[in-house]
């Protein structure tokens, strides 16, 4: 099974940072290291090649911590979620 993940934090409009969590050493924005101790704190292993058995946990901890808002499962099953689609060149 092949996933493709992105982790975003834009602010203001600007892309701070972006990279995909299951490889998080290139990284990419106009911030794309302004993180780096947080990301590893947060369990993301930056080195390339290194372990990212741990990324999905990493990644909720890495938005929780730009957020201030704790994901807990009780969050996850009561909030009401909208989607939609915007148009790109994709």
């Amino acid at each position: 099974m092949t996933s493709v993940n992105y982790f975003y934090w834009v602010e203001d409009g600007d892309i701070r940072l972006f990279f995909e969590p299951l490889s998080p050493s290139p990284r990419y924005g106009s911030d794309p290291d302004g993180l780096v101790e947080i990301m590893q704190q947060a369990g993301f292993d930056l080195r390339d090649g290194g372990n990212h058995n741990l990324f999905i946990g990493a990644a909720f901890a890495l938005a929780e911590h730009l957020t201030g808002i704790k994901v807990t499962p009780q969050l996850l099953e009561k909030s009401i979620y909208s989607c939609g689609v915007a148009p790109g060149s994709w």
